[in-house]
């Protein structure tokens, strides 16, 4: 690991012993920021006298590590400058008339401004958030405005206390930003739902200088000031946090990409190094600058390096696989693909993340869906699936009479188009061996009449015989496997009182009452009609009523709101007159108006004096 650390110089030094591999001498000897570029190694150095410088960290196998400077690009009153996560090519520059800019830097192109809310109100610090959807700006007055980089506008614009410095985007969470304060408080901000996340108003006893976040420890904060004081939070509890003191005035910090390691600079020019697993002691300590270290950040490891050797690797196993060597071959070329695509995933937003798990969730639904409508089978529905109710509807077609066949088609299962033939003859077929079944039940019944119910019963003659054959057809049984109610059940229970009298009655013969076991169709009577007109009328009186609860209702709002508005009214007249009241008792006791009254009072006099000296 290496870092590069700027004052009046720039200096790259390893992480491990902190030496010198490079040194890059300013023309104008001021101290210089920089921001680095976090997918390459390349950082834009702002100087507030000459502009902006592009450098490159550059290696080689046999000259080693070295700084060197790409371009440089004049921009007037330049102050501070921020690179772009994930674009290559952008960058922003505020000016210390309050602008902000976007440029190009690889064609020099202009490609946004940003106007200033207020002149002399220079742009202290900017930083891209990690998706290059915002940009957050620190001014002078202490203001914050964070501007959308898609829509080109000022999306919004918050004050922490007054005197913010130094405001940082987190490495993987958009929308929060830790803010660094000249009061030395520390701020974690949710510019998203517009409230403080993590706040630490007594981190510092001087100005907080710097602050950082690392990607490998997403809620640890390191921060540092001119008390002497490395403050590092867990931004998950509120607790104290861990201090290390040092012996200088701490100006700037940084931490590596895992999070395990961190460095600072002070004012004397010195560097210090630390490890997050041992605080007790520092790694190594040096003075690298004749002056307060500006800023110190760790240089990105060689993604050039990384990306070739993942790519040619997968190269070669295509090649491999192309020339048909086997399967092993092809898998280890999706493996290292595989494993290309997660590290990208990983540089990915995790609302980007969030996203793809919906979409794949959603695709899964849609695919199981399609999957459970293509192996339905109807005709194992139909045979296999449910027999007992085929038998069921079988024997409800075969034992019921026309009418309650029709009123009873919802209480059974629908069999398909394809069946309904077989089952009409079935139903036929039952028919005809009821008919049967019941005209031999009609001549046993008659042989026990001729034999002995004429002495008991000799109302009964021919013409009952006679009817009784004439319904004999229309066999009216209830079908006990029923488990819904029918219409014949509801016809049965508004059934008039006079059948129930005569069923009860001692001259009912064996024969009649087994008429009436099969015969018990009933028929509508007055009093199912009665009861529907009164269910209706009852039903109209209660809308009435509710129209009128209404009515009521409105009315009575009406009355609510003009009450409520006449007392509103009637107490703004009295806070009026109140204040008339004390307008005027204050105009009394008010010197100036006791001259001018005075004043007037004797102008009215002299006005008298002069008119009596005119008539005589």
């Amino acid at each position: 690991m290496y870092l590069i650390s700027t004052a009046k110089t720039t200096v790259l030094t390893s992480f491990q012993d902190l030496d010198v591999k490079s040194t890059y001498q300013h023309s104008n000897g001021e101290n210089t920021d920089f921001q680095f570029y976090t997918q390459q190694r390349i950082f834009v150095e702002v100087n507030k006298k000459s502009g902006l410088e592009l450098m490159r960290i550059r290696e080689k196998v046999n000259e080693g590590i070295s700084i060197q400077r790409v371009r440089k690009l004049t921009i007037d009153n330049v102050y501070c400058v921020a690179c772009a996560k994930q674009s290559v090519e952008e960058m922003a520059v505020g000016l210390s008339n309050g602008q902000v800019k976007l440029y190009n830097y690889k064609n020099s192109e202009f490609i946004h401004k940003f106007s200033a809310d207020t002149n002399r109100n220079s742009v202290l610090y900017l930083d891209y958030n990690a998706s290059d959807e915002y940009i957050a700006g620190v001014f002078e007055c202490g203001l914050i405005n964070i501007y959308g980089h898609k829509t080109k506008t000022k999306v919004d614009s918050f004050n922490i206390d007054g005197q913010s410095t130094l405001a940082r985007f987190h490495p993987s969470k958009r929308f929060h930003l830790s803010i660094a304060s000249y009061k030395g408080a520390v701020t974690l901000y949710d510019i998203q739902a517009k409230r403080k996340l993590f706040n630490a108003s007594d981190a510092h006893a001087a100005p907080c200088r710097d602050l950082c976040i690392s990607p490998g420890s997403p809620d640890t904060l390191i921060s540092v000031g001119y008390d002497c004081l490395i403050n590092i939070f867990d931004m998950r509890r509120k607790v104290k946090p861990l201090q290390i003191n040092y012996c200088h005035p701490l100006s700037t910090v940084a931490v590596s990409e895992c999070g395990t390691y961190f460095c600072a600079g002070n004012l004397k020019g010195e560097i210090i190094t630390n490890d997050m697993r041992n605080l007790k002691s520092f790694l190594s300590s040096k003075k690298i600058h004749d002056c307060g270290v500006t800023r110190v950040a760790f240089a990105p490891t060689s993604a050039d390096n990384s990306s070739y050797s993942t790519s040619s690797l997968v190269a070669a196993t295509s090649d491999i696989s192309l020339s048909g060597l086997g399967a092993k071959e092809n898998e280890l070329r999706k493996s290292l693909t595989s494993n290309a695509a997660d590290g990208a995933r990983c540089q990915r937003d995790s609302f980007c993340d969030f996203l793809d798990y919906q979409i794949n969730r959603d695709q899964e639904k849609n695919s199981s869906r399609v999957l459970r409508s293509d192996s339905f089978d109807w005709e194992s529905l139909s045979h296999k699936s449910h027999p007992d109710i085929n038998r069921s509807f079988e024997h409800l077609t075969t034992n019921n009479d026309i009418c309650d066949f029709k009123a009873n088609t919802s209480d059974f299962l629908k069999v398909p188009l394809k069946d309904r033939n077989s089952v009409s003859l079935h139903t036929n077929a039952g028919k005809l061996a009821q008919i049967k079944e019941e005209e031999k039940h009609l001549v046993d019944l008659e042989k026990y009449v001729d034999s002995g119910s004429e002495k008991e019963n000799p109302q009964i003659n021919d013409t009952n015989l006679s009817s009784s054959r004439l319904h004999a057809p229309i066999a009216c049984n209830s079908t006990p496997n029923r488990e819904h109610a029918s219409m014949e059940d509801v016809l049965t229970a508004t059934k008039p009182q006079g059948s129930s009298t005569t069923n009860n009655t001692p001259n009912n013969t064996p024969a009649s009452l087994e008429g009436q076991a099969h015969c018990t169709t009933p028929v509508p009577d007055a009093n199912v009609f009665k009861a529907i007109s009164d269910l209706r009328q009852e039903t109209l009186q209660r809308f009435h009523h509710l129209e009128c609860e209404l009515k009521f209702m409105i009315e009575n709002n009406k009355w609510q709101i003009f009450t409520q508005n006449f007392n509103l009214w009637k107490q703004n007249i009295e806070q009026t007159e109140n204040i008339r009241d004390w307008l005027a008792a204050l105009l009394q006791t008010d010197p100036f108006v006791n001259e001018l009254l005075r004043l007037k009072d004797e102008n009215e006099l002299l006005k008298q004096q002069l008119k009596d000296l005119l008539n005589k």
